[in-house]
């Protein structure tokens, strides 16, 4: 489903209403790879460094989840390593951000 909106045009840098995140921050969110390196290889207009509302990029939620294995694809396709600022997140923030898990096939 996710192939068929991207060819039709949907923004894949769109951010859902609660947080702002993207697609990637959700795949990350979720360690799901498949969607995270479909969303890498597969969609052109991908932004690696569009921000939550918190101005987190995926690589910096990455490594506020504890998510090093997304870390490191995220590095490996070119995102800028810059960690997030350590005072102003911590596990609740993460836990506030949404309730809601989406689950989401390549």
């Amino acid at each position: 489903i996710l192939r068929i909106l991207v060819s039709h045009g949907a923004d894949i840098n769109a951010r859902e209403g609660k947080s702002g995140r993207t697609p990637l921050h959700i795949a990350i969110e979720g360690c799901n790879e498949d969607l995270a390196n479909f969303l890498l290889d597969e969609c052109e207009k991908l932004n690696l460094e569009t921000a939550t509302y918190a101005g987190l990029t995926a690589y910096q939620f990455a490594c506020i989840m504890n998510k090093s294995r997304m870390q490191n694809i995220l590095e490996k396709r070119g995102a800028e390593t810059v960690t997030p600022p350590d005072s102003d997140y911590d596990s609740s923030d993460i836990e506030d951000l949404d309730d809601t898990k989406v689950s989401v096939t390549a």
